[in-house]
């Protein structure tokens, strides 16, 4: 009878395993990870909002291209660079559209998205001048300036436009942030990993290929250009 008991507790338990791991493996593959977006796409920056928007389509459609473990969805709303409406928008992404990330454009708008990063735990990437928009937790700083030649060939044989200021930075920026969700496993029971695990596992990049050449991320936050 003892061996009975001890075969049907064996049994259980590795069903319980099996149901857990399955149910995990489940939930990764059908995650869904909104990122919310807020551009200039109207107003005197347009240009710069509209091809930075390129970009980041550009970015995805090449990630629709592979196997991945999470689906992906951007939804953009256009701030007209006004930093009010800017606030206003990441609000509305992060609480009506539940952006897993956010990415802002330019200054002000970053400005008022570092707060609510850190309220709503949600990573935060921009491209925008200032020593205080990076913090290394939830918030991330991508200025630099340089962009490879075939990242501009590329955008011109999808676009037929150059790239305007930043449309590299945040094609980076949303290929960083993919790239670490198809690299960071949630924790049990979760369908996406958490904002803290992704900001961990950021930081792990090292001498990443980007379209802003080879980069690492400081402890700051900042995407910096490594060594060669």
């Amino acid at each position: 009878m003892r061996k009975l008991i001890s075969f049907i507790l064996l049994i259980l338990v590795f069903w319980g395993t099996w149901h857990l791991y399955n149910k995990q493996a489940q939930s990764k593959k059908g995650g869904i990870v909104n990122i919310g977006i807020t551009l200039p796409l109207s107003g005197k920056n347009a240009e710069t909002g509209l091809a930075a928007q390129d970009a980041m389509n550009l970015a995805l459609k090449e990630w629709k291209n592979r196997k991945t473990s999470y689906q992906y969805r951007l939804f953009y709303q256009d701030d007209s660079g006004d930093p009010e409406k800017a606030g206003k928008n990441l609000s509305n992404l992060i609480e009506k559209q539940n952006a897993a990330a956010i990415i802002t454009l330019w200054t002000p708008a970053a400005q008022k998205a570092i707060p609510l990063a850190d309220k709503f735990r949600r990573i935060h990437f921009t491209c925008a001048i200032g020593n205080d928009l990076s913090d290394g937790r939830y918030n991330f700083n991508h200025y630099l300036s340089y962009h490879t030649d075939k990242f501009t060939e590329t955008f011109f044989n999808t676009t037929g436009k150059l790239p305007a200021s930043c449309s590299s930075n945040l094609y980076d920026a949303l290929n960083l942030l993919i790239f670490t969700y198809e690299n960071t496993s949630p924790a049990w029971g979760d369908s996406l990993p958490s904002a803290e695990r992704i900001s961990r596992n950021l930081h792990k990049l090292s001498n990443h290929t980007t379209a802003s050449g080879q980069i690492f991320i400081s402890p700051r936050g900042e995407v910096l250009q490594a060594e060669e």
